[in-house]
């Protein structure tokens, strides 16, 4: 039997919605999704408490709307901003007369790690293993009947902030909803779009969003460090608001407008200001204002990179996406050249959804749907059992 369930992600501009229906060995359809934007957040705090039990019934009404059913089950994505991820290496010995790994040792491991962090604040939302390894040996996913007398295992956790669980739940619970479950959005994200041989390597995927923008790194099949830079497309906006002296709505047209690959075809921008009154801005003065903030942006991804306890290496390949700067033309070139890293965009997933906009919203229903065929293993021990028989 096929459940009809909704996912809700909650961005730093927009609330999306989305509808699908998920089953055993069923692939997940999409079959509608809703969209509202509002004042978001900054840090740990709403800009417009007032607005948010609207928008969530609004979001809720639209996304149903389209599908033209009622979802079963709610369940919602945790943002970075209110999640932390704790990485943690551990070893077990392997007991018997002729040691071989079984899965005592792992659930051994597994229970270390998460006493290991049992201290840290939040509520665990996902756990996931990033590498086994015998004997200091080479790093492996495949480590039952390997012959040793030490098993290691870098486990990563996700923990979210109880706060932002319980006023989501109350907004959905005043819109006569009830809120079945949560999951981490990056991590979401992360599974979703970085191809599992490039995970191995480890791989990073930095989202630039309206207000903020988050830096994730991947290891096998974890999330083994996540950094939160608050700045997005929205601070680049209010900056040409700001400079150029415009409404903010039309410093946000400005924004998006803006080629980094034409400064040979776009010479000049044309602004409507109030609907009717045009003001041509030259190239040379938009980018006076434009991209310092960007390098800026820039600079703190690359300290959010490097301040991971896992580091990239030199085959390690880096995505970029979000609605703050990825629809642009030519900023996957300017910030590759900032980084002094290749940026790659990440490659669509369904052709309702095929935004960057909306890599986070997919990214959480594909989690969400493969939790539920799942169904009782959860979290690092089924990651674990679909890497080992190729699921």
């Amino acid at each position: 039997m096929r459940n009809t369930i909704m996912v809700i992600d909650v961005g730093t501009s927009k609330i999306v919605a989305t509808v699908a229906q998920s089953g055993v060995g069923a692939r997940t359809d999409i079959l509608g999704m809703g969209s509202v934007r509002y004042d978001g957040y900054s840090g740990l705090n709403w800009n417009n408490p007032a607005e948010l039990y609207a928008k969530m019934g609004e979001v809720i009404r639209r996304a149903e709307e389209q599908a033209r059913v009622r979802a079963n089950k709610i369940y919602l994505g945790v943002p970075a901003t209110f999640t932390q991820v704790y990485a943690t290496r551990e070893s077990v010995q392997i007991q018997g007369v002729s040691p071989r790994v079984t899965m005592k040792e792992i659930n051994a491991l597994f229970d270390k790690a998460e006493q290991s962090i049992q201290h840290k604040e939040g509520l665990p939302i996902n756990r996931d293993v990033a590498w086994f390894s015998v004997d200091q040996g080479k790093h492996t996913f495949d480590p039952l009947n390997v012959p040793g007398s030490e098993i290691s295992a870098m486990v990563a956790f996700a923990k979210a902030d109880q706060v932002f669980i319980d006023e989501i739940g109350k907004l959905l619970e005043q819109n006569g909803r009830r809120l079945s479950g949560v999951y981490s959005t990056p991590v979401g994200q992360c599974m979703l779009y970085i191809p599992q041989d490039e995970r191995d390597k480890v791989s990073a995927l930095i989202d630039i969003g309206y207000l903020c923008t988050d830096v994730m790194i991947v290891e096998g099949d974890a999330v083994v460090s996540m950094k939160t830079v608050p700045i997005g497309g929205g601070h680049i906006a209010a900056d040409l608001a700001y400079g150029l002296e415009i409404p903010l709505e039309a410093a946000e047209t400005l924004k998006r407008s803006y080629r980094f690959d034409a400064k040979d075809t776009q010479a000049a921008f044309e602004v409507i200001i109030d609907n009717q009154r045009v003001v041509t801005f030259q190239r040379e003065k938009v980018e006076e204002v434009l991209l310092p903030r960007i390098d800026e942006l820039c600079e703190e991804i690359d300290k959010a990179l490097d301040d991971g306890l896992v580091r990239l290496s030199r085959w390690s390949v880096m995505y970029m996406t979000g609605g703050g700067l990825a629809i642009n033309d030519g900023s996957f070139q300017y910030v590759s050249g900032q980084l002094g890293r290749p940026l790659r965009p990440l490659q669509p997933k369904s052709q309702k959804m095929n935004s960057p906009i909306y890599t986070s919203s997919l990214g959480l229903v594909n989690l969400v749907a493969d939790s539920q065929q799942d169904g009782e293993t959860q979290g690092v021990i089924a990651s674990f059992f679909r890497r080992l028989f190729g699921g």
